[in-house]
């Protein structure tokens, strides 16, 4: 029974003196997050009753030197096989904001045109650029060279892209069955 007693003591003991004992770690330096983390392929997605729109770029940050990817898929969730909308030249369009300029308008010929949405296909629809320019503008070299290049390339700064759909479910009441609506996300551009 005294080897029981002793053994126990001993054992507090120990744990007494742990407890109490200090150590002299270095305490660990909070790592400071000066840049947002690249991430690969972002999305933004919004439903509107029968209709889903989802816009989504190959990833958040780029270089000025680098092509910027854009896309939006559209897709019809209602209960019928199939849906016809009515709509201009494109029922979806693109605009990129930095807070001061569009760099793309999300011009369109309005025309009246029809589209069958097939029930939960998405409807795959690439960036394209849009917009217009005035030749008496300071910057119409600019203009007229950042149009005529297929690719996106924007200027260091952060943008808004935002993708938007208009169309009608009957070409006989445009109006009172107009629909419009939009998704958007942040991109950032660095030199």
């Amino acid at each position: 029974m005294k080897k029981l007693l002793s053994a126990l003591f001993c054992t507090i003991l120990v744990f007494a003196a742990v407890g109490c004992s200090k150590t002299t770690e270095e305490p660990q330096a909070i790592p400071q997050i000066d840049e947002p983390e690249t991430i690969t392929e972002q999305s933004s997605s919004v439903t509107v009753d029968d209709f889903v729109l989802t816009v989504y770029t190959d990833k958040n940050i780029y270089t000025t030197d680098e092509e910027i990817e854009i896309w939006a898929d559209f897709k019809y969730i209602g209960s019928q096989d199939s849906i016809e909308i009515f709509h201009s030249s494109d029922y979806l369009v693109y605009t990129i904001f930095d807070g001061e300029r569009y760099w793309n308008n999300g011009f369109v010929n309005t025309i009246l045109i029809s589209s069958i949405l097939t029930k939960d296909v998405a409807e795959h629809h690439d960036f394209k650029k849009s917009g217009g320019w005035s030749g008496d503008d300071p910057d119409a070299a600019f203009w007229e060279e950042f149009y005529s290049a297929s690719d996106l390339r924007l200027p260091a700064g952060e943008y808004t892209v935002t993708a938007h759909v208009d169309f009608s479910l009957s070409d006989e009441n445009m109006l009172g069955t107009r629909n419009q609506f939009k998704t958007e996300l942040q991109i950032t551009v660095k030199e």
